[in-house]
């Protein structure tokens, strides 16, 4: 079972080439974490219900894509730094940390409006197989 869900209006800024105040770039750290945790809480509980902590469990290894939406592209390695405060609200919430080999991150781009695309899939066992071979 896949679970989807959008984060509309979030714009996501290349955190290593940013030159903001340090308060300033807590606070956007702080809403982008905020906001994907509702996000993230709504999507999980209209497929899970309260029972989410185990779905989680019954379906690790897991593959989380986040598609970072907006009229511009940004480097890969920037798009991997503005998605780190959703990568560390959605391990936060999924009980793991980050860094675990049950989680694997993959970082997308799409022009748009500004947004967030979250997708959250277990790997397959044939994938599972390739991976720890």
């Amino acid at each position: 079972m896949t679970i989807e869900f959008v984060i509309p209006g979030l714009r996501l800024k290349g955190g290593l080439n940013a030159r903001e105040h340090w308060r300033a770039r807590a606070s956007r750290a702080a809403k982008e974490k905020r906001m994907t945790q509702l996000f993230f809480r709504e999507a999980i509980g209209a497929h899970c219900g309260r029972a989410w902590f185990g779905f989680v469990k019954d379906h690790l290894p897991m593959v989380i894509g986040i598609t970072r939406v907006g009229p511009r592209r940004l480097d890969d390695d920037n798009c991997a730094g503005a998605c780190k405060h959703v990568r560390d609200a959605i391990a936060k919430e999924l009980g793991i940390d980050d860094g675990s080999p049950e989680l694997r991150w993959v970082y997308e781009q799409a022009k748009g409006r500004y947004g967030v695309r979250v997708t959250l899939s277990p790997k397959s066992r044939v994938e599972q197989r390739v991976v720890s071979a």
